[in-house]
């Protein structure tokens, strides 16, 4: 993966780990390791109905486009937090 590309992932992640901790009125740490694509799934379960998030489809085709399907899909390893593993 390139520099930008884990420079989007780290982002992409930070932001959309937040979003679903905010959600579930949890903190980002307790989070379990999710792949970004469950992520996106998830918040698209809890909201999807709301024209808050955007398409689903363009959504994830975009994190697709930014850094690639295999880190799109890939969960982050147990033993590194989520924010800051990078694959």
């Amino acid at each position: 993966m390139s520099e930008n590309q884990q420079i989007a992932y780290k982002q992409i992640r930070l932001f959309l780990e937040t979003r679903l901790a905010q959600m579930l009125k949890t903190e980002r740490e307790t989070l379990p390791p999710l792949s970004l694509a469950e992520i996106v799934s998830l918040l698209f379960a809890f909201h999807g109905h709301q024209n808050v998030l955007g398409g689903f489809g363009e959504s994830l085709g975009a994190i697709r486009a930014l850094i690639g399907d295999e880190q799109t899909w890939a969960r982050p390893k147990p033993e590194q937090p989520a924010s800051t593993a990078v694959h």
